[in-house]
C-alpha cells in the first residue's frame, strides 16, 4: 500500500488551505527559493508547494532548473509530440472542472481500478492537483514532468507515483503521447558542451475527460451550474478592475515559449463594450447573400458599410446587394463577382462601395421620397401651387396659407 502523510506533518497551517484549495501568502525570498529548489527535501515545503500548485504552478520544482527560461531554452535536449500527435484528445474545459468535477467523479465510479494498483482515493487527487500544474491551462496538453519530482512534492515513494500514472491512465484521465526516453551518446555529448546535465527525456502526456464517464460528468457539471438570475436589478456595483482568476500561464514545459518582454505580449488596448456597431446588422445579412463575401467576417465590412448604415435613408442588405449590381453595369464591369475572383473580398466591396452614393444612388429613392414628402393640409386652387403646399414666385418658392392652417 501507499505510504501515508504522517499526521504530524499536516500542520495547522497548511492541511486547511490544502483541503480547501487557498493559497498562502509567499514574500519575494520564498518565491525565489521555490524557483531555484531542485527538488522538495523537507516535509513544510511539499505541504507548502500542495497548498499553492492551483495558483502558483511556476513554483514547482524540475529536475534542470538551470535549464528554464526563455534564454537558456538551448542548454538542454527537447523533443516535444509532433503536429497531429493531440487530434483526437479532447481537451479539458479548465483545470479546476478537471480537479473538482472530472477527478473525483471518475474515482469513485473507477474505485476497482484503484484498488488494482494499490492507489486511494485522496492520493489519486492530490496527485492530480500537482500533476496538472505542470500541463498547459487551457487544453491539460503538453505535461512533462518525472515521477521523481511528484514524489518529491507528494512526500510518497517514486514507485507510488507511477502506480498512480498508470491507474490514471487505464482510467482515462491520463493519455501517453510521447514516450519518455534517455538520451543517446550523441544528445547526452552536445548537451554536456553547452553546460547542461540532462540525462533523459520525460514523457509528454495530455490530461483528458474519459468518454466512458462523459454522462456523470456532464450530468455533475449541471448539478454544479448556478441558476439563472431573472430579476431585474435598478443599478450594479463596479468592478474594481481586476481578474477573479488567479491562475498564471504555465509556459514553461514549452522551450519555444515567449520570452515575457513587452513586445511579445498583446495590445494593451481594449475595445469598449456599449451599443453595436450601427453597420453590424448590414453586414451580417450582406455576408449571407452575396457568395464571393461568404467566407469574410463582416466585422472587416462594418467601416465600408457604415455610411449606408447611417444614412438619411434607411438601407437594406438587398438594397445593397442592388446598388452593387447597377453600379457593375454602369461602369461595364461584370454584375457576377466568383468567390476565386475575389481575392480580397472586405477590399473588393470597400471599392466598389466607394462609388455608390447613399443617397443619390439609392434603389428606392423615389418610393422614399415620396413616403416622406410632407403633404399640404388643406388643398389649394392657388394657379402657382405646386400642390404640395408651395407657391413659385420669381423671388423664390413660398409657403401656401392653406397648407399652414
Amino acid at each position: 500500500m501507499e505510504p501515508t502523510i504522517p499526521r504530524h506533518a499536516l500542520t495547522q497551517a497548511y492541511a486547511p488551505l490544502i483541503r480547501h484549495g487557498e493559497s498562502p501568502r509567499l514574500d519575494a525570498r520564498e518565491r525565489t527559493e521555490f524557483l531555484r529548489a531542485r527538488e522538495c527535501t523537507t516535509p513544510p515545503a511539499a505541504l507548502r508547494l500542495q497548498a499553492i500548485c492551483r495558483y502558483e504552478p511556476r513554483l514547482l520544482p524540475r529536475y534542470h532548473p538551470d535549464d528554464r527560461g526563455w534564454q537558456n531554452r538551448s542548454r538542454g535536449f527537447h523533443q516535444l509530440a509532433p503536429a497531429g500527435a493531440y487530434s483526437r484528445i479532447q481537451t479539458w474545459l479548465s483545470r479546476n472542472d478537471w480537479l473538482d468535477v472530472v477527478v473525483p467523479i471518475v474515482c469513485q465510479l473507477g474505485v476497482d481500478v484503484l484498488r488494482k494498483h494499490s492507489v486511494s482515493i485522496d492520493f489519486m487527487r492530490r496527485w492530480a492537483a500537482v500533476k496538472s500544474a505542470y500541463a498547459h491551462h487551457r487544453t491539460g496538453r503538453r505535461c512533462i514532468v518525472r515521477p521523481k519530482v511528484l514524489a518529491g512534492v507528494l512526500m510518497c515513494q517514486e514507485r507510488q507515483v507511477q502506480r498512480a500514472n498508470a491507474a490514471a491512465r487505464e482510467l482515462g484521465l491520463e493519455v501517453v503521447v510521447l514516450r519518455g526516453r534517455m538520451l543517446t551518446y550523441e544528445e547526452t555529448a552536445e548537451c554536456r558542451r553547452r553546460g547542461s546535465t540532462q540525462r533523459g527525456l520525460a514523457s509528454e502526456v495530455a490530461l483528458t475527460v474519459p468518454a466512458a464517464y462523459r454522462e456523470q460528468i456532464d450530468a455533475a457539471r449541471a448539478r454544479r451550474q448556478p441558476p439563472a438570475v431573472t430579476s431585474a436589478v435598478d443599478s450594479d456595483t463596479p468592478t474594481s478592475g481586476g481578474c477573479s482568476s488567479q491562475e498564471s500561464h504555465l509556459g514553461v514545459t514549452n522551450p519555444c515559449a515567449a520570452r515575457g518582454a513587452k513586445k511579445d505580449g498583446a495590445s494593451r488596448r481594449h475595445r469598449r463594450r456599449g451599443a453595436p456597431h450601427p453597420a453590424w446588422p448590414l453586414a451580417r445579412t450582406l455576408v449571407r447573400l452575396v457568395p464571393w463575401l461568404r467566407q469574410e467576417s463582416p466585422r472587416r465590412l462594418l467601416g465600408a458599410l457604415r455610411p449606408f448604415a447611417t444614412a438619411a435613408l434607411p438601407w437594406t442588405a438587398h438594397d445593397v446587394q442592388l446598388a452593387m449590381g447597377m453600379q457593375a453595369t454602369r461602369s461595364g464591369a461584370a454584375a457576377h463577382i466568383t468567390p476565386a475572383g475575389a481575392k480580397v473580398p472586405w477590399a473588393l466591396l470597400r471599392h466598389v462601395l466607394a462609388q455608390i452614393d447613399p443617397y443619390a444612388d439609392h434603389p428606392r429613392l423615389p418610393e422614399l421620397e415620396e413616403a416622406t414628402w410632407e403633404r399640404p393640409a388643406v388643398e389649394c386652387n392657388h394657379p402657382d401651387c405646386d400642390g404640395y403646399g408651395w407657391h413659385n414666385t420669381p423671388t423664390g418658392a413660398v409657403r401656401c396659407p392653406a397648407a399652414q392652417r
